[in-house]
């Protein structure tokens, strides 16, 4: 008989014949699976829902109207809009924005060289062959850039529901330091914006003041004037508002249950790797018998 051969009716009376075998495989693997997951360290996970911020120019941008919108661009002005959101998402998840976020809070340690959670003494696990904690040195050189830009991806992430809510998560051994490293990020993207802003708004009523003895007609001046106006306001708003991106709407709490080992995810591929595996010897007694 070749395997071709064999159906799926045989596989059946084969697996009623070796049934004990079979169970014992299949618990085997089930119990091996579940004993793995016991020693992975537990991670767990902070979320946190953001809102646009209402912006403030955007409303006095879309009042100044058309008469305002051919001196604007000569000038090489805009009105915030939604891409405000749009740039801030993108920033986030930039490899310039993480790098500079892991070294101003020095987060390399706890991203690289942290193996888990002690519980009962609620400290990090350090593994000593990477950091050497007592010396405060890595022991084979500092880690790349480049592993600490896709190990922070790894635990960190963001999405925007159909409704134009930011979903932000972040995963970590310790779930304190999840919810902080969390509220971190969410002051440093609104720093980041807010002083980019700021600036921009700065060199723009810079170059207004330089073109004002430039403009003649009275009517040209009021628009001139308007538009100097709306980059003051944006100046303004840039420099006193703590949300200027994102306001938060549910602010990131501290996780009760782990989101990782999921032990009955374990089990269900122990099983499914025991039936492998006794397909596997049924198989193989069939073909014997048959040679037999």
């Amino acid at each position: 008989m070749k395997v071709e051969d064999i159906t799926l009716a045989d596989l059946i009376i084969q697996f009623r014949r070796d049934k004990y075998i079979v169970l014992s495989i299949l618990l085997f693997t089930v119990l091996c699976f579940l004993l793995f997951s016991y020693y992975l360290p537990e991670e767990f996970e902070s979320e946190a829902v953001l809102m646009p911020s209402e912006d403030i120019l955007s409303s006095a941008g879309a009042q100044v109207g058309a008469p305002l919108g051919g001196l604007a661009s000569l000038a090489g002005l805009s009105f915030p809009t939604n891409a405000k959101t749009g740039l801030a998402l993108e920033i986030l998840r930039s490899r310039k924005f993480i790098l500079e976020f892991v070294e101003l809070n020095k987060l390399e340690v706890e991203l690289m060289a942290v193996s888990g959670w002690d519980a009962g003494s609620q400290r990090l696990i350090v593994d000593q062959g990477i950091y050497d904690s007592k010396k405060g040195e890595w022991v084979n050189g500092e880690p790349l850039k480049r592993d600490l830009y896709i190990r922070f991806q790894k635990l960190f992430s963001v999405s925007q529901t159909e409704d134009n809510f930011i979903i932000l998560r972040m995963r970590y051994y310790s779930g304190e330091l999840a919810k902080k490293w969390l509220y971190m990020v969410i002051s440093a993207i609104n720093e980041e914006i807010r002083v980019r802003d700021f600036s921009n708004a700065s060199k723009k009523i810079e170059f207004l003041r330089e073109k004002e003895s430039v403009v003649q007609k009275s009517e040209a001046k009021a628009v001139f004037y308007k538009l100097l106006e709306e980059q003051i306001k944006q100046a303004m708003v840039a420099e006193v508002a703590d949300e200027y991106v994102f306001t938060i709407i549910d602010p990131p709490f501290l996780p009760e249950k782990k989101i990782y080992p999921k032990r009955a995810l374990f089990a269900v591929g122990g099983l499914l790797a025991g039936f492998l595996i006794c397909l596997l010897y049924s198989l193989v007694r069939l073909l014997r018998l048959e040679y037999k």
